[in-house]
């Protein structure tokens, strides 16, 4: 081993030396000189340093001594060849370090896999790569050192797909959340955006009710603009997907707007990158202003064919219910109204206590919403391909039904997908293909029927013959199960293809052409027939029928250049332009007077028909560059810029620039610190500042738009609806950020911080016109500045990890805040009464709620103060906690959610107060009775008019129906059990897998309401999902 010296050393030896050579005692000095050189071969030899004066001897002897080391080790080292594949298929890993541990000279593979350095026999080379385990190979008497990688699961070097290419968490310099296909694949949701609801830290995921196909609220690090859109890009293997729903109004069901991810079948799914800051999102300018989420679907593998197999089967309740009224409480509480209000009963105001069976108990909670819903799924993918060429063909098939009584109701889809990788023998070109396409029908009833639970305890369901009751004893019925056949059904089929090409024309420099298409078709139809409604109606029945179609492509040649520069720096270069065209049209038939129930399916059934249609259409062009640099994997330096065009602004205000910095220092690679006490084993800080546009505001705004009016003699007419405002331009939203990664333990312990603040101004607002112009308002740009600010933490820790059992643990915590920093004119404006200086945009305005008045027992509230004060609906903070264990073949996952929030209360939910004809929560028993109960009752007194009603709207609207909804549920418990390989040689099979999943399996929360996510009792919330399933690899 090298002796090291210090440099005060070293200048006594060189000064003894010269004393020998003085006296001419050199001829031992040559006979021992290799050896002496090596002694005084110093490590720090990188380290420039002066030596004082003394005398020229000394001077020239050191240039002596440093030539001498020089030539010595010269003599020992020679280029050492090699090549890097990988240990899982033997395909060459490109872009590979090799590094002399001694000399710490670098050097990188080319596209074969292949690499030279100098090496001597007795240097140790490192080989790594991103997601590769890092390796030490001694040369020896070798001139050629073969060097196998092997994947790691180090969550540090898995790569994480980007904007237009990959990276990993270690050298990645923005803010990206990432969830992979195991993760996905542990969940039993049609929805895949389901999947990610407290896995990613600044992410919100809200389910809008539990109807399969409804829709989810996603956002990213909170709202940035006042009312233009705020949901985020969605990309798909590189082509832009549908943020919205095409479902029209009138033909929209029981599951709302549905969902375009309800088109996407889960399991082809690898994994979903979310994008939050500036660093990682500015590349796709306006697009990117609310946040980017990066869809990569699964690709083939080098191999031979296998055949995967995996299906199924399930059943889901309603989590949670309120306990309601039964007869006797029910009753009870309508005979107190009546005298409350000094009002005598009678057959007309109260046939519930008069006409109907005052002992029959309809448990119409039960008959609505308590039924089982049932899933099915279905997955086939064959895989495989050579080292050039691989393809994965897969199809699937899912159908989901209803906790409501209506067997026949339900979500289908069916989807298939190709996707084709290739790579020529000479590594130049690269190409893959990938086609999908998929067929959703959504077959629910016309309303969401949660509502019905509230339905009279003795109201007649059905008659004896089994018919739908609607009167009984004289008294007419409003019957809920009129609406099950009140049929809601769309058919949804969407193509999506994509291409990409990459072919090097010089060494370093390679042109890619990325483009892809998608085409999204709606068809949808509600049907009213005449026997769902009240024997009174007169007319027949009616039927609507909608159309719509998004048509989109988009078209991104690139140039690449990508280098290894001296001292294993890398520089990366992207230059490309964007061409993405968008098309969408809708038409709508309203369908009335038809002469045979037979053909309410048909449009030409019907005498009378309203018509209307609507097209519209998106331009946009863009060119876009980055450049990275990466200094020995220690200095970061991102620099994105991207010039936009857009069609939904006027002339002269179509185009924009936007761009962002980003840099990191991995300081744990710094040598002075490397090996300090071993504290950690990985640290770096990044940051990043940019500015983005918002494009997300629709198109046509800034024209003059026209409406038709109602047909008048068969003729309909025009009227304007929109005034023009050619000059409105971008929204804009500054990105903040200032992060520190830390890995302990060999990474075991990996932990992430980060403080961002994101800035929206230059807002698109709807502002108030003077009446005299005809028109109540304008869109324009105001200085409006909204803020968003917070703290993201994550954890991920490896608790135990040994042979044949592992523990690992990861948890995630946001803390944000959404502020209206600026509007200057809001006192005057029409907004005036939605928002307010230094209060959220989710806000809502309120009364201050002071109580039940003692004397009468109605709810009252501070009248002098008025209705000003603002309730934050934002959650304070959010997360989520995932533990997995695995012993053998077993594996075990526990995950749960956490929200800290506000929501209205059960009361809110009633449409009036308690002591109408309808029924109510146990809760309301907790009622005024009489003087002095006013401490002690959340409840005011029964009624059914007058000024309780008055008293019970504006309660409504006070801070008397908020209250605490924070929960922890747990959100997903997966159990699996894969069988030992060396039991399934003989059958043929590669891979057996028993598993069972539950989703929403508990709930944990104060809330009284029947679920705090959704906040709205009058909604399905969201179901307990039990599924057992088997996967099998052929």
């Amino acid at each position: 081993m090298k002796q090291k010296l210090r440099l005060g050393d070293s200048y006594a030896l060189i000064h003894k030396l010269s004393a020998y050579w003085r006296n001419q005692q050199s001829e031992t000095f040559r006979k021992h000189k290799r050896k002496l050189v090596k002694k005084l071969c110093v490590q720090t030899h990188a380290q420039a340093f002066a030596l004082p004066g003394r005398g020229r001897a000394i001077g020239v002897l050191a240039l002596l001594l440093l030539g001498l080391c020089t030539f010595g080790i010269a003599q020992q080292r020679q280029t050492i060849s090699g090549k890097v594949v990988s240990a899982a298929n033997r395909s060459a890993i490109e872009g590979a370090t090799i590094s002399n541990k001694q000399t710490r000279i670098h050097a990188l593979t080319d596209r074969s896999g292949e690499y030279s350095i100098l090496a001597g026999p007795d240097d140790i080379l490192i080989i790594s790569f991103l997601g590769y385990r890092t390796v030490e190979e001694k040369v020896g008497d070798r001139m050629v050192v073969e060097v196998l990688l092997e994947t790691v699961e180090n969550t540090l070097d898995e790569t994480v797909v980007i904007a237009y290419g990959t990276t990993s968490r270690r050298l990645n310099t923005g803010s990206v959340g990432r969830v992979t296909a195991e993760t996905i694949a542990k969940q039993p949701v049609g929805n895949p955006l389901l999947a990610l609801a407290g896995r990613i830290p600044g992410l919100e995921i809200n389910q809008t009710n539990g109807l399969p196909g409804s829709a989810v609220n996603v956002r990213i690090r909170g709202r940035n603009s006042i009312q233009q859109g705020n949901e985020p890009l969605y990309i798909i293997d590189g082509v832009p997907w549908l943020s919205t729903s095409l479902t029209q109004f009138q033909t929209r069901g029981a599951a709302g707007d549905i969902s375009p991810f309800n088109s996407i079948n889960p399991a082809d799914i690898e994994s979903i990158e979310v994008l939050k800051d500036a660093d990682a999102t500015a590349i796709y300018g306006s697009r990117g202003a609310n946040g980017v989420i990066l869809i990569t679907t699964k690709r083939g593998t080098a191999g031979k064919t296998s055949v995967d197999v995996n299906m199924y089967t399930g059943f889901g309740k309603v989590t949670r219910t309120m306990e309601l009224m039964n007869t006797q409480q029910y009753l009870e509480m309508r005979r107190e109204a009546f005298r409350n209000d000094g009002v005598e009963p009678t057959p007309a105001n109260a046939p519930d206590l008069l006409l109907w069976d005052t002992t029959r108990y309809v448990d119409w909670k039960k008959l609505m919403i308590g039924n089982t819903a049932r899933v099915n799924d279905v997955q086939v993918a064959l895989s495989g391909g050579s080292e050039g060429t691989q393809f994965r063909l897969a199809g699937s098939y899912r159908r989901e039904t209803t906790v409501f009584p209506a067997d026949d109701q339900a979500d289908k889809r069916g989807s298939a997908q190709l996707n084709v990788t290739h790579r020529s023998a000479d590594d130049r070109l690269q190409a893959n293909v990938s086609v999908g396409y998929s067929h959703n029908a959504n077959d629910l009833m016309m309303n969401d029927r949660t509502a019905a639970i509230y339905t009279p305890p003795n109201q007649l369901a059905f008659t004896e013959s089994g018919e739908l009751a609607w009167e009984e004893n004289g008294s007419a019925l409003t019957s809920p199960l009129a609406q099950l056949y009140r049929t809601s059904s769309s058919t949804t089929s969407n193509l999506l293809g994509n291409m990409n090409l990459s072919y090097r024309l010089v060494k370093d420099l390679s042109i890619k052409v990325q483009g892809g298409f998608t085409q999204t078709a709606m068809d949808a139809e509600k049907i009213q027939p005449k026997s769902t409604f009240a024997p009174t109606y007169a007319g027949s029945g009616l039927a609507d029928f909608s159309a719509s179609r998004s048509t989109s492509w988009i078209l991104e040649p690139q140039l690449a250049y990508e280098a290894s520069l001296a001292k294993a720096s890398q520089l990366s270069v992207l230059f490309g332009t964007t061409w993405q065209a968008t098309d969408a049209d809708a038409s709508l038939v309203q369908a009335s007077n038809y002469s045979n129930e037979a053909l309410l399916g048909s449009i030409n059934g019907a005498a009378t028909l309203v018509n209307s249609a609507s097209y519209n259409a998106y331009r946009y062009q863009s060119f876009f560059g980055r450049i990275n640099y990466n200094h020995a994997g220690r200095y970061l330096l991102n620099l994105t810029a991207r010039r936009d065009g857009s069609s939904r602004f006027g002339s002269g205000r179509q185009y924009a620039s936007f761009g962002a910095i980003g840099a990191a220092w991995i300081f744990s690679e710094e040598s002075w610190l490397n090996g300090n006490g071993g504290i950690w084993s990985f640290g770096k800080l990044r940051a990043s500042y940019g500015i983005t546009g918002n494009d997300n505001i629709g198109n046509y705004q800034y024209l003059d738009t026209y409406g038709t009016t109602n047909p008048y003699q068969g003729i309909a007419g025009l009227y304007p609806n929109r005034l023009f405002n050619a000059d409105y331009a971008w929204e804009t939203n500054r990105k903040l950020e200032g992060a520190l990664d830390l890995g302990f333990m060999s990474d075991r312990i990996l932990f992430s911080t980060a403080w961002f603040r994101n800035r929206s101004g230059n807002q698109l607002l709807q502002d108030a016109l003077p009446t005299q112009v005809g028109f109540a308002n304008i869109t324009r740009n105001l200085p409006a500045l909204v803020q968003n600010i917070g703290w993201e933490f994550e954890l991920n820790t490896v608790p135990i990890q040994r042979p044949g059992f592992t523990w690992s643990s990861d948890i995630n915590f946001t803390l944000s805040r959404n502020k209206l920093l600026e509007y200057p004119g809001l006192e005057t404006s029409n907004n005036a009464s939605r928002y307010a200086m230094g209060k959220p945009l989710d806000n809502v305005r309120l009364w201050s709620y002071t109580g039940i008045d003692p004397e009468t027992g109605i709810y009252t509230v501070d009248t002098e103060l008025g209705q000003t004060l603002f309730y934050d609906m934002t959650p304070s903070f959010y997360g989520g906690w995932n533990n997995t264990l695995t012993y053998k073949g077993f594996e075990a996952s526990v995950f749960f959610q956490f929200v800290k929030q506000e929501q209205r209360n059960a009361i809110a939910s009633l449409i009036r107060p308690p002591g109408f004809q309808y029924n109510v929560p146990v809760i309301a028993s907790n009622r005024w009775q009489q003087t002095g109960d006013e401490a002690s009752v959340d409840m005011q007194r029964y009624t059914r008019g007058g000024d309780a009603l008055t008293a019970f709207t504006r309660f409504g609207n006070s801070t008397g129906v908020y209250t605490d909804a924070s929960f922890l549920r747990l959100k997903n418990l997966s159990i699996a059990y894969r069988v030992p390989r060396s039991l399934l040689g003989k059958y043929g099979l590669e891979n057996l897998r028993f598993y069972s999943q539950i989703q929403n399996l508990f709930t944990f929360t104060a809330y009284r309401g029947n679920d705090p996510e959704t906040g709205n009792s009058n909604v399905l919330p969201p179901l307990r999902m039990i599924s057992m399933g088997l996967q099998i690899t052929l």
